[in-house]
């Protein structure tokens, strides 16, 4: 009664000084909630990662570094642009090249903390265009993202030096670009634009990431930056298939069918991608998945789509040209999805998780969003299962052998020769 009483002699601006603290603490709670799987994410990693370079890592790392050292400018330029197999790795090559400049020796743990760094940005950038489109409802959906950004599946990715550093580079760079192209002003134009570049410059999915900022634009009626994002895709596109080499993949025998069916199976990898008793059931949700992403696009009726989800849309756009482009190349090699492209299964039902929660808000749907949670929470913990496992023996195989390459005296050249130049030496300790 005392509390009731006290309440009635607030004023209007203390009552709303009131509302606004308690809405503020909550505020801060769901955002502790929903940054747990990140926290859970980097404590497993901190557990696992290791200061040792493994396959790609003696060249993209090891070897790039020797040869940079020992190069004129011009070669030294020449090198920060050059191919990685099918790929060229810019931005990856630039963070190896400023920490090589640091005093001491790199050391690899540090490097792939560094490459999953760029997941939690892309991630913050990702929620902040959620509170943009659902306002005080961005809470679940905030928090399935989450639950799906820092799934443990994605472990092959997570604890390779220039695994994380390449494929998470280019998620970060295109929500940067997107993000920068959604302001207004002549300096976040041009931020955008040097996003976009490097976007382009470090993956090979970088085409599909610019052509998706593009399409973004084009959402937002943005017609100058239409044509700046356009011009400088073009622009980029000529640089980047300059002198380019298809390598390995020029050998690949292509088929529409395992296409298909890889792609399938890919867009199921956020839950019956380890299935490997059928492949016909990962394909049949892989199908469900595309399906869920038709139904849900929210476009109206006359075709218009809801306001301030156009970043969504291009999202969606990047993952599945990214997935389609994977699929076309390393179906050729093998029937299943490496781990390390699960990223991108995995930003598509985050995507549809915001969709679905833009779309479905009445009441009557709040169980159904209750048992979807539900659902996706015990999925989570199967993930985390598969990532745990998966951490512990490859661990365990990266230990078993000093060189992890195929070619060992190699490798072991190039490492013997980084160890004289002060790069990288082997760990006295074998990386633990």
């Amino acid at each position: 009664m005392q509390v009731t009483e006290s309440a009635q002699y607030l004023t209007p601006r203390q009552m709303l000084a009131l509302r606004d603290r308690i809405s503020s603490h909550s505020n801060s709670i769901k955002l502790i909630v929903v940054f747990l799987p990140a926290v859970f994410y980097f404590v497993v990693l901190s557990k696992y990662a290791l200061n040792y370079p493994v396959a790609d890592d003696f060249n993209a790392i090891v070897q790039f570094l020797n040869e940079y050292r020992c190069s004129d400018l011009q070669h030294k330029t020449i090198l920060l642009f050059s191919q990685h197999n099918e790929h060229r790795i810019l931005l990856s090559r630039i963070i190896y090249v400023l920490y090589d400049t640091l005093p001491g020796n790199i050391n690899l743990r540090t490097i792939i903390y560094i490459g999953n760094i760029q997941l939690l940005v892309s991630f913050a950038v990702f929620l902040y265009f959620i509170y943009r489109l659902l306002g005080t409802r961005w809470f679940w959906p905030g928090f399935i993202s989450s639950l799906c950004f820092f799934d443990l599946s994605n472990w092959e990715i997570a604890y390779s030096p220039m695994g994380s550093v390449a494929n998470y580079s280019v998620i970060m760079l295109f929500f940067l670009a997107a993000f920068c192209y959604s302001l207004a002003g002549k300096y976040p134009l041009i931020l955008a634009l040097v996003f976009q570049i490097l976007a382009f410059f470090s993956l090979g999915s970088g085409l599909i990431a610019c052509v998706a900022l593009v399409m973004f634009n084009l959402l937002n009626g943005q017609w100058t930056k239409v044509i700046w994002s356009g011009l400088t895709t073009a622009v980029s596109a000529v640089f980047y298939f300059h002198n380019f080499s298809l390598m390995g993949s020029a050998a690949l025998t292509l088929s529409l069918s395992k296409t298909i069916l890889f792609f399938a199976r890919y867009m199921s990898g956020h839950f019956a991608f380890y299935d490997l008793s059928t492949q016909w059931v990962p394909v049949v949700i892989g199908f469900m998945i595309l399906f869920l992403v038709v139904l849900l696009l929210p476009f109206s009726r006359k075709f218009r789509l809801e306001h301030n989800s156009s970043f969504f849309v291009a999202t969606l756009l990047c993952c599945l040209g990214s997935s389609l482009l994977t699929s076309i190349f390393r179906s050729a090699i093998s029937p299943i999805p490496s781990y390390r492209y699960l990223i991108f299964a995995h930003l598509i039902f985050s995507v549809l998780a915001v969709f679905f929660f833009l779309k479905f808000t009445t009441k009557k749907f709040d169980h159904v969003q209750f048992a979807i949670v539900y659902v996706l929470i015990i999925n989570y913990l199967v993930n985390i299962h598969v990532g745990v496992t998966c951490y512990e023996s490859t661990r365990r195989w990266i230990l078993s052998a000093q060189v992890q390459h195929p070619d060992v005296e190699g490798a072991k050249r190039e490492m013997a020769r980084a160890c004289n130049l002060g790069i990288y030496c082997w760990p006295h300790d074998h990386g633990r």
